[in-house]
């Protein structure tokens, strides 16, 4: 019950630690704090140096330890060690020994990264520039938050598990159907054989048209921005009028697929299978009668595909592929049959991996909308969970 809830500083469970590394033989590994992944190795984060090459003044992070990031709190930057290793941190973190024996750290990972500690952090920062406004430790220390029994603490702690093994879960289906589908493309389309230029199998047919008309505004609006790079799939669409677009759009249909000509490295290509305005920084491809639209989909997004059209890309900062460059690329139009034999096999794939992002999303806000009743203590997890756990608390910690 919430009238068994306490109120504790921080201060009472983290102190200041702040050791630095000084003077060593041997250059120890350098983490990062991701507002999103925690403690993290940098070289892996980053797969290259950012460190500076004097580390004496960086501060040493221990197995356990916690940190955050003294002018970037309140965007979530602040995490325990959970790599086992010891390294060091840059001088701008503040690093922290735990030594709250009656609370749990992992209910407290929850809590210090939850969007209400994110506006209490915030507003107990000081300095006048937003972004550079600072949470020194003896402010941080100072903060007073409510939590549960231990006993609550545990089972909250279990609970969130349970959800984020599942969003682990989801997420590897999600991704081995998108390395499926990219491996199907490259063992099924076959680029030695029936190799045509793309501009005799395919043409663009659409126009530029005024988005702001009253025949235009209402349609769905595809900037490249929403198509997902790699997987041939479109991110939620809003229509032209609610994008708040106003130059030229092209209009194409449901025979169209729509490529980018905006660095081509990303593989942007999709096919929506009706009726929109998109960027004119795609290309709206019509397939002729020798083609379907879902085998040349494939096509487009193939790591061949990929090699000849960004070596045909110009621009040194923003590589473009122009319509010629583009319709030169000869590509494979096997029989019909063919096509859609291979269409059909890695769009299978690829519904698992959206049925799997779908899945991922729901659990995400069934996560949210679960950990901020529980922190919150408007809900409260039964005794009786326990039982399901074999005994109490068992998974926690």
């Amino acid at each position: 019950m919430r009238d068994q809830w306490s109120t504790i500083r921080l201060g009472d469970v983290l102190s200041i630690d702040n050791e630095k590394l000084g003077n060593h033989a041997v250059e120890p590994s350098v983490f990062s704090l991701s507002k999103y992944d925690g403690v993290v190795l940098a070289s892996e984060y980053f797969d290259k140096r950012i460190a500076s090459a004097d580390l004496e003044g960086y501060k040493v992070l221990k197995p356990d330890e916690w940190a955050y990031s003294t002018i970037h709190i309140d965007e979530g930057s602040i995490a325990r060690n959970r790599t086992g290793l010891t390294g060091v941190l840059s001088p701008m973190y503040t690093t922290l020994t735990w030594f709250g024996k009656d609370q749990e750290p992992g209910f407290f990972e929850l809590l210090l990264r939850s969007p209400t500690m994110l506006e209490t952090y915030r507003s107990n920062a000081q300095g006048t520039v937003n972004r550079r406004r600072s949470l020194p430790y003896q402010a941080f220390a100072q903060i007073q938050i409510d939590v549960p029994p231990l006993l609550e603490q545990r089972r909250i702690v279990d609970l969130i598990e349970v959800i984020d093994e599942r969003l682990g879960a989801t997420d590897e289906v999600a991704r081995r159907a998108r390395e499926s589908a990219n491996a199907a493309r490259s063992e099924l389309i076959d680029w030695t054989q029936s190799l045509r230029p793309l501009g005799e199998v395919a043409m663009i047919e659409s126009k530029l048209v005024n988005p702001t008309l009253d025949e235009y505004r209402n349609l769905p609006h595809i900037g490249v921005d929403k198509i997902v790079s790699s997987e041939g799939t479109l991110l939620p669409l809003l229509s032209a009028e609610q994008d708040g677009v106003t130059s030229g759009k092209h209009l194409f249909d449901s025979r169209d697929v729509i490529y980018s000509k905006i660095r081509p490295e990303l593989r942007k290509a999709a096919f929506p299978a009706s009726s929109g305005l998109c960027s004119a920084d795609a290309y709206p491809l019509r397939p002729c009668a020798e083609l379907i639209p879902e085998y040349l989909l494939e096509v487009l997004l193939s790591d061949s595909f990929t090699q000849r059209s960004v070596a045909k890309s110009g621009r040194t900062k923003m590589p473009k592929i122009n319509r010629r460059e583009l319709f030169d690329i000869e590509i494979p139009v096997p029989a019909l049959e063919k096509q859609h034999q291979v269409a059909d096999f890695i769009g299978m794939l690829r519904d698992v991996g959206i049925a799997a992002h779908a899945s991922q999303e729901a659990l995400s806000e069934v996560r949210y909308a679960l950990l901020t009743s529980l922190l919150s203590g408007h809900l409260e997890i039964p005794n009786s969970y326990d039982a399901l756990l074999g005994g109490p608390h068992d998974r926690a910690r």
